[in-house]
């Protein structure tokens, strides 16, 4: 399984609105487009580039990631997506991943999260991310406000 196969499956468990590991490849094609990925054991596995946006190139997986982000880099750099497999949370892993994102980006970060998600808009805050906005009702399966944040740096 590829290492974008297993974002995918741990999109399918986490999100209502998951990407498909076919979206993820699409979008990794794309210079501007990031992931960085942490194994069970806390291991960073660092984005890739363009030139590595295919299965074969990305690498095979070894069935245990347990999360992951995906960012892009414009004249802000968005955070996209951030997940932690169920089973492997309360480890320190989401942690991890917001260090090593901060770590590779310098400048403003911004992000959309769901204003229900209590400990998703925490871990922002320890960051240092502010709320700027609200997007009312801009979510489905549920219904709920983005909360627009953002970290400058």
């Amino acid at each position: 399984m590829s290492l974008i196969d297993e974002i995918a499956e741990i999109e399918s468990e986490i999100f209502s609105d998951a990407w498909s590991a076919e979206l993820l490849r699409d979008s990794f094609r794309y210079d501007y487009n990031h992931y960085m990925v942490v194994t069970a054991d806390g291991e960073m596995i660092p984005g890739s580039s363009s030139t590595e946006k295919t299965d074969a190139e990305a690498g095979d997986g070894e069935g245990n990631i347990a999360g992951y982000i995906i960012y892009s880099e414009s004249d802000v750099f968005e955070l996209q997506r951030i997940a932690v497999r169920e089973s492997e949370r309360r480890k320190g892993l989401a942690d991890r991943l917001m260090k090593a994102l901060l770590e590779a980006v310098d400048g403003r970060v911004i992000l959309e999260v769901r204003s229900k998600n209590v400990p998703a808009i925490g871990l922002y805050n320890k960051y240092g991310f502010n709320k700027i906005g609200v997007r009312k009702e801009y979510y489905s399966d549920p219904v709920d406000d983005a909360v627009i944040m953002e970290l400058v740096r």
